[in-house]
Formats: C-alpha cells, structure tokens, sequence
C-alpha cells in the first residue's frame, strides 16, 4: 500500500493545510504555557484511512471496490483488510 502525509504552511493565513493517503498521520505538538510548568500537547491533524472503516468501506464498495484481506495458503485471513 501507499501512505503519505503533506503541511503546508501559509503564514499569511496562520493557516495549516493538511491532507493524507493510508494509515499515516500528522500531528502538531502545542506548547501550553503555565508559569510552573510549560507542557506540550498533541494535536491530531488527519484521521487514518483504514479500508474497512465503515466509511470508507462505503465509499470503495460503492465505486465498485472490494475490501478485504488477502487469503493464506490455507484459505485463513492473512493480514489486514485491503481493497480490491
């Protein structure tokens, strides 16, 4: 499979564009400032697209897709869903 993960910064804007493919995500750590103790916080970005979400699911059977894993040598599901 493919995954990747784009940010674009526009300054001008303070404006983050973000856009993902697959099960990789971005995410943004925060500073949260306090006088005592200054922290960091995570802040996802993007949501994994997983093919057998509900969905997304949706969205691939309807255009035509299949989704799911591929079958071992003895007919066992061998390995995360997939589409087909």
């Amino acid at each position: 499979g493919s995954t990747g993960v784009v940010v674009i910064v526009d300054p001008g804007k303070r404006m983050l564009h973000v856009g993902n493919v697959g099960d990789s995500r971005a995410v943004l750590g925060q500073l949260l400032p306090d006088a005592k103790a200054p922290r960091w916080h995570a802040l996802a970005l993007t949501t994994d697209n997983k093919a057998d979400s509900p969905d997304e699911r949706e969205r691939i059977e309807l255009s035509g897709g299949t989704v799911m894993p591929m079958e071992g040598c003895e007919g066992e599901d061998a390995g995360p869903a997939r589409v087909w």
